[in-house]
């Protein structure tokens, strides 16, 4: 798992480690979450995007979409939900995942 403080550093940091799946907020210090999808969608093979956001604003979530995010998630969310997002986002297409079924639950180890 990698952090970037910024949408600047998250690109510089996807191009560099390719990950499988990104968490993006849309509003970040120097470059937003849009221009962060905007990029990604150039990419030949992007990742899957979570997007979360306190925005309200049913056109930002149509854009988002019309981008290519797995999922839009608005603050505040229960855990749950972004763990849902997760399996969904990371599930091979076909999987129970895509078909509205439950799938297998991650499991969270507890701190010790």
């Amino acid at each position: 798992m990698s952090y970037a403080p910024n949408g600047k550093e998250g690109q510089r940091l996807i191009e560099e480690v390719k990950p499988a799946l990104v968490i993006t907020d849309m509003m970040m210090p120097q470059l937003g979450g849009f221009p962060v999808l905007e990029f990604l969608r150039q990419m030949p093979d992007p990742p899957r995007v979570i997007m979360i956001t306190a925005n309200e604003g049913g056109r930002h979530k149509a854009y988002a979409e019309m981008l290519g995010v797995s999922d839009y998630l608005r603050k505040p969310f229960a855990m749950d939900v972004m763990l849902e997002a997760v399996e969904k986002a990371l599930a091979p297409s076909g999987s129970p995942a895509d078909e509205g079924q439950k799938p297998k639950r991650l499991s969270r180890k507890k701190a010790e």
